[in-house]
């Protein structure tokens, strides 16, 4: 008899993170609801900066365990830091799994088009300290709703400097565009919250990213007393984006701004 072909399934694969017990699903649910607040920072680079952390933590561990930092806390760190990677990339799996080519397509231009102009407005305006400020914050968006926002806020950046345009590699037919790429991604970003896949794995992802940043802040906070002797051993413990972030919003109104700090979070671990 001839063998029978195996069934294949047409299902759409799992979206979950596939290296993370599901019980941490359940741990990250039970934080509190601030938790699934929007990431302040860049994801991307939380997870670098607590990778940096956690190698730094942990080569000074015996510094550190004087302290009260000890090395279940330090591992614990490293554990969110990889578990963060892994909701990340779940997230943008189940984000993806259901948008069609051209939604996609959208998302791409509207990621170029923002470099695009941001680019050429700290060339043309490289000594306008006003302008500067202006897109260091239009840059610091993360996620489709800021890009949205961000695509916004450019169109209008660049009506105000329109003379200079012709002194950037942008045209006025990109200042138009930015506007219409932002009406377009409005649909996109509804049925990213209509996806409930996708709805559940961002809200796990933020939840493990403030979580992660909790950690992280006591162990910066600790470092940095540790080593308060050693000034540029302290510095190590810092967060440099949060530190450039900071700097150009007091340069700004001298006001911290809406963005959570890490010290703003319980600085309760989530426990593995």
């Amino acid at each position: 008899m001839p063998k029978k072909k195996p069934q294949t399934s047409s299902a759409p694969k799992s979206t979950k993170a596939p290296n993370i017990d599901p019980k941490r699903e359940a741990a990250l649910l039970l934080l509190p609801s601030s938790y699934a607040d929007t990431p302040d920072i860049p994801v991307e680079i939380a997870v670098t900066e607590i990778g940096t952390l956690y190698k730094l933590a942990k080569k000074e561990s015996k510094t550190l365990g004087r302290f009260g930092i000890g090395s279940k806390q330090i591992e614990e760190l490293g554990s969110l830091g990889k578990e963060l990677q892994e909701r990340q990339r779940a997230w943008i799996t189940a984000r993806d799994h259901s948008a069609s080519s051209d939604k996609k397509t959208l998302r791409q231009e509207a990621e170029l088009l923002k470099s695009k102009m941001l680019a050429a407005g700290e060339w043309a305006l490289r000594h306008d300290d006003e302008a500067l400020r202006e897109l260091a914050r239009i840059r610091e968006g993360s996620g489709l709703p800021d890009t949205i926002e961000d695509l916004y806020h450019l169109a209008n950046f660049w009506t105000k400097h329109a003379p200079i345009l012709k002194e950037t590699k942008l045209v006025p037919a990109d200042v138009k565009r930015s506007s219409a790429l932002a009406a377009e991604l409005h649909d996109v970003a509804g049925e990213e919250v209509s996806n409930m896949t996708a709805s559940r794995a961002l809200e796990l992802r933020n939840r493990c990213f403030w979580a992660a940043t909790a950690a992280a802040g006591e162990i910066r906070q600790g470092g940095r007393y540790a080593f308060s002797d050693q000034p540029k051993m302290a510095s190590r413990f810092a967060s440099r984006y949060r530190q450039t972030k900071n700097r150009r919003s007091r340069n700004t109104n001298g006001a911290s701004g809406s963005a959570r700090s890490p010290q703003a979070i319980s600085p309760k671990p989530v426990a593995n």
